[in-house]
């Protein structure tokens, strides 16, 4: 298996999580198997209006060290309204993205 896995730590670093070989396992089943819970601010999202009339989605980074209402304080434009919702409101299939709208 040439796979590997990769994820922030509290302390700042990276740790590896190299699956043995025959285990048997799917990746993803090890990783959420054994990876941590890297918090809340890894399942929220933060959506805007575009000036073009779409949906702006930024997506956090679990090791940037700020919360959410932080993240959306410094990168949403000034004056544009926002709001923080949950990943799973966000649509899987990105084909028609240039067709989401926000609203209030």
């Amino acid at each position: 298996m040439n796979q590997q896995i990769i994820y922030p730590t509290d302390e700042g670093g990276d740790a590896v999580i190299v699956p043995a070989p025959g285990r048997g396992l799917p990746i993803g089943e090890i990783a959420a198997k054994d990876v941590p819970d890297l918090g809340a601010i890894m399942n929220q999202r933060i959506i805007y209006p575009t000036t073009e009339g779409g949906v702006a989605v930024i997506v956090p980074a679990s090791e940037c060290g700020l919360t959410i209402e932080q993240i959306a304080a410094k990168d949403v434009p000034e004056g544009k309204p926002y709001k923080i919702v949950d990943v799973a409101d966000i649509p899987k299939d990105r084909t028609f993205r240039n067709a989401w709208e926000y609203t209030e």
